[in-house]
């Protein structure tokens, strides 16, 4: 993975690579649009099959952490491994036996993300209210905190859904 990543982690748009799980070769790659920051737009009737029981992995040209898209992407295709990765840091989703009414379902997936967000946003509010949370006032700072803060929440609320965010120097 670390071989395919590195040729696009610096890149200002997202690329993404479905790699099979087994072989280790290419059967996807997406593209989002040309304008900086663009994200890809992965759809569950026409990519969904091809992530089932492999591994994807996409740069995030701003830096964040897998956002709640991401999850609800990787619980409703079944992938092996979900991975986003910039020039400082990689980040990994694998699900250790999780819900089997949410893994590989795309509706499920949403649904649970959504209850998810909707819990950790609850936790987040009292966090800042009761002042045991200072998010950074930089925005853009600001928005790599709260995905960072989202998916160590998720991981630590879900034990099945092992998640790693790895530095690089």
């Amino acid at each position: 993975m670390e071989s395919i990543e590195g040729r696009f982690a610096g890149s200002s748009r997202e690329v993404g690579f479905i790699v099979d799980s087994q072989s280790g070769q290419i059967p996807g790659v997406m593209c989002a649009g040309l304008v900086n920051g663009a994200e890809i737009r992965l759809s569950a009737a026409r990519d969904y099959r091809l992530l089932e029981g492999n591994k994807f992995t996409h740069n995030h040209p701003l830096g964040g952490n897998l956002s709640p898209s991401d999850v609800a992407t990787a619980l409703g295709s079944g992938v092996t491994e979900f991975r986003a990765v910039s020039p400082a840091r990689t980040a990994s989703i694998i699900f250790d036996n999780p819900p089997p009414h949410v893994f590989g379902d795309p509706v499920n997936s949403v649904l649970f993300i959504d209850g998810e967000k909707a819990a950790i946003g609850a936790s987040y509010m009292a966090g800042i209210a009761d002042g045991s949370l200072l998010p950074p006032v930089d925005l853009a700072a600001k928005k790599i905190w709260m995905s960072d803060y989202f998916m160590e929440q998720l991981s630590s609320r879900n034990s099945w859904i092992n998640y790693s965010l790895t530095h690089h120097p």
